[in-house]
Formats: C-alpha cells, structure tokens, sequence
C-alpha cells in the first residue's frame, strides 16, 4: 500500500514512540504489577497500559539576561529546576503520562521477559475445537441439504430402477421434485479434536473473617498476572474458584473476591473439595492443573493441617502440575500454616510456597509460583 510522501515520516515516528513506549513497559513492568489498576480492560481483549512520561530530549535557550556566562547564581538553577518539575506533571499538575494498549499475549510475554520466566512445556492432549462441517447424515433440516450429493443418489436410483433412459434430460433427475425421502443428504457437523495442551486453574481463598480487602485484593492481583501468563501458554484454560472457611465451596469469580464469612477456618475443608473436583475433572481425560491457595496461616487445629497433609500427599500432589500456597500476611492470622507445610513436604518438585505480606512481594511470589515451567 503506497503511503503519501508527508505521512511516511510520522509513521516512522509513531512506530519509534511505540518502540520506546513499549520498552518502558518492560523495564516499569513490576510497578505494573504492584498497581493492576493502571490496567483498564477494552474491548476485544485489549488492555490499556498507563505508563509514566516518557523523557525525550528537548532544547533550552539561554535567557539573554544571564550574560555570556550562563545563568547567574540561583536565577537559572531555579528556573531549569520548575521547568523540570512541569514537564514532569501533566494537565492539571498531574504526574504524566502515556497510554499503550496491549493485547494480552503481548503482556504475557512482557511479563515473561521482565520475570525471566521459562516457557512451559505443555503435556500433549487432544484438545476440541470448533465442531467442523464435514460429515454428512441422512437427516436434518431442510438449510443443510445438500444439493449435489441428493442429486447424484437420486440419479444412481433411477438408473438402477429403469426409470432414467438416454431421452431424458440429462437434469431432470437432479432436480428437487425427482428426489425421494432415501436420497437426500444433510450437511452435519464432525467433532474437531486437534493436538494442544488444556490447563485447570484452581483459585483456592479463605474467606474467614481474619481475611480482610486488602488481603482479598493481593489475591486478585497475583489471580489476574498467573492466569494471564498460563493462558498464553495452554491452548485452553478453565479456571474454578474455591473459598473456603470452616466449609468449602465453588462459587463464580465475582463471589469469589466480594464474599466475606465470619467463621473459623478449616483448610481440610477446601483440600477435600479440590480433591473431589479432580476426581470429576481429570475423570473425562487429561489436564494440567494449577492450583492456588491464599490464606493467612490461621487454621482449625494441628489435627487438621495433618489431615491437610496427607490429602495433599496422597490425592493432589501426584495429579497436579504445581500446587502454590501463597501466605498473606493479617493482623489475625498466626501464619502458622505455612511452616507446617514446609517442614511436612519439604523440596516436593509440585509444591511451591510463598509470602505475600503486601503489594510489593507480588512479583517475587509470581517468580516463585511460576518459575519452574511447569
């Protein structure tokens, strides 16, 4: 496509702007993280990137004033100095600052290249894909005949019959009225099952009363970046969400991050159901399962961690790709959990743990949970 000799040159200019935009993306990409609110979703899957202001070289004159000399003492310092600091604000004396728009698997590689995360190596499974028109049946609605197969097993039944001789148009078997009930053909559609890799995304949360906003929203943050780096690597991605206090349930994922229980907590609860879901789950065929579990440390009694323990060690760990707990630090919770664990499994190649006590553990815990390539 010929572009016009004027705008040749801004293209150029727009495609070194994103160049550089998108590099501050990378090198600014944990404060990304530890602030997800600069990411605003739009449509089709895109996703808005506020980033700062980006520092491009600008001329400054000399104020005539100054003398051959320069600025005088105090004079031009403070004015370079305010000149400096509104260029640092924007409208309004705002911090400034420029918007990207990413698709998703752009991100994730951003991400990728910002955590040096490996790439995972995916287990190989049949995975469905849009069902294709390429069968045939001998029923269906009347939209799906298909014209030229009737029209040919209606000429096959005439000639073995006796019916069709050389006089004939050479069209009239072939025409609509000339077909019987036996001869038509539909049009239906064929299963496509393709080579790929299918992933389960387990979010488990306690949603006692030691768990509070600011607890629930590091899960979401850390819920949000894993499932974004998981998607871009499996062809297909199911995600099931768990809370739990002294019992456990599924629940949608609006449910999933505003529900709050004043219950104690009885993390067996919540094992005992991931453990029933995967019995259902990996039942229909194979899946690489990811499991993530939040909470502040804070459980039942030591007879129940034991109880923990050995539903993890007999029927989640071997089935599982990784199992990450992830501890967020309350002012209620004693954390205890979290040395049970480690002192229980310690170096089980599927088990990951981690402390998130604020925003600022959010990339460190994600190198943790997803470091491995698993």
């Amino acid at each position: 496509m010929s572009v016009e000799p004027g705008m040749a040159g801004l293209l150029r200019d727009e495609r070194r702007f994103l160049a550089l935009a998108r590099a501050a993306a990378l090198t600014d990409l944990e404060a990304l993280i530890r602030d997800p609110g600069r990411l605003v979703p739009r449509a089709q899957g895109h996703l808005t990137a506020s980033l700062p202001q980006l520092a491009l070289p600008r001329l400054r004159f000399a104020d005539p004033d100054d003398g051959p000399g320069g600025p005088g003492e105090g004079k031009g310092e403070g004015k370079e100095e305010a000149d400096s600091a509104a260029h640092e604000r924007g409208a309004g004396g705002l911090p400034a600052a420029h918007e990207l728009d990413l698709e998703r698997g752009e991100l994730a590689g951003l991400l990728g290249e910002a955590l040096e995360l490996p790439p995972i190596e995916p287990r190989p499974q049949a995975v469905d894909r849009a069902p294709r028109w390429t069968s045939f049946a001998a029923k269906g609605p009347r939209s799906l005949l298909h014209v030229g197969r009737t029209g040919r097993r209606a000429l096959r039944r005439a000639v073995a019959s006796g019916a069709w001789n050389s006089g004939d148009s050479a069209g009239a078997p072939l025409a609509a009225g000339a077909s019987a009930p036996g001869d038509e053909v539909f049009r239906a559609r064929r299963p496509a099952r393709t080579p790929g890799s299918r992933a389960l995304v387990v979010h488990l949360m306690d949603v006692s009363g030691s768990m509070g906003r600011e607890q629930k929203e590091l899960v979401r943050q850390q819920a949000f970046w894993t499932e974004l780096w998981l998607r871009s690597q499996h062809d297909r991605v199911e995600v099931v969400h768990i809370v739990h206090d002294a019992a456990a349930r599924v629940v949608d994922e609006d449910t999933f991050f505003r529900i709050r229980e004043a219950g104690g907590t009885r993390i067996s609860a919540a094992y005992g159901l991931l453990a029933e879901e995967l019995d259902r789950r990996l039942a229909c065929g194979p899946w690489s399962v990811y499991a993530f579990h939040h909470s502040d440390g804070d459980n039942w009694s030591l007879r129940d961690t034991r109880s923990c323990i050995e539903l993890l060690e007999d029927r989640i760990l071997p089935r599982v790709q990784q199992f990450a707990y992830g501890q967020v630090r309350s002012e209620y919770g004693s954390g205890q959990f979290r040395h049970e664990l480690e002192a229980a499994l310690p170096g089980h190649e599927a088990l990951v743990v981690a402390g998130i006590d604020a925003a600022e553990d959010l990339p460190a815990a994600l190198r943790a949970f997803l470091g491995r390539g698993r």
